[in-house]
C-alpha cells in the first residue's frame, strides 16, 4: 500500500499532490491506494500474476516497478517461456501476444502508462529513458539513457536470476 497525503479524487481520477493522476483506483479511508482496479473494458489488474520471459532486462524490470508502485504493491511475477500454457488470472508483458507489450515503436514500458490512464511528466520521462535502452532507436536522446543502462547492466551481472533481478530492481 501506499500512503497518500495531498490527494485529491475527481471522479474515477486521483491525482496526487505533485500531479501524478492514477485513474481506476481504491483509496481505503486511511488515504492508502490499492492499485488501479480495471481497465476500460472492465479487466481487473490487481491480485493477479504477471507473467513475463525469461532473461529479464530494462523493459521489463521497469515495467514490474511501475506495476508494483501504481497497478498492484502485492503484484506476483513469473518467469517463463511465451509458449507455456497460460494460468488462470495471469496477465502476460513484454512477450509476443501478452496482455502489454511493445506497441507501434513503444516499448511494453510505454504500453502499460499508456493504457492505464498514469499521466505524469516524472513517469514519461522514465518511459522515454526505458525506451531508448530498450528500443535503441534515439527517439528520445535522453542523456540520462546512458547511465541508467550502465547501472542496470551492474544490476544484471550482479543478479544472476530473473527473480534477484526483479527484486533489485523494483
Amino acid at each position: 500500500n501506499v500512503a497518500v497525503s495531498g490527494l485529491r479524487v475527481t471522479g474515477a481520477i486521483l491525482v496526487y499532490s505533485n500531479n501524478v493522476t492514477v485513474q481506476n483506483c481504491e483509496v481505503n479511508a486511511s488515504g492508502e491506494i490499492w492499485g488501479i482496479r480495471q481497465m476500460p473494458g472492465g479487466s481487473g489488474l490487481v491480485g493477479r500474476t504477471w507473467a513475463t520471459r525469461r532473461g529479464i532486462q530494462i523493459d521489463r524490470i521497469a515495467s514490474a516497478w511501475l506495476i508494483r508502485r501504481f497497478i498492484d504493491p502485492r503484484a506476483r511475477f513469473r518467469f517463463i517461456d511465451p509458449s507455456e500454457e497460460r494460468h488462470p488470472k495471469e496477465l502476460r508483458f513484454d512477450m509476443p501476444g501478452g496482455d502489454f507489450s511493445h506497441e507501434g515503436d513503444r516499448c511494453t514500458f510505454e504500453t502499460l502508462v499508456r493504457r492505464t490512464g498514469l499521466s505524469d511528466k516524472g513517469l514519461s520521462e522514465v518511459a522515454e529513458i526505458v525506451h531508448d535502452i530498450d528500443i535503441k532507436d534515439g527517439k528520445f536522446g535522453r542523456p540520462e539513457a546512458r547511465g541508467v543502462e550502465q547501472l542496470v547492466l551492474g544490476v544484471l551481472a550482479d543478479n544472476p536470476t530473473d527473480r534477484e533481478r526483479l527484486e533489485r530492481g523494483v
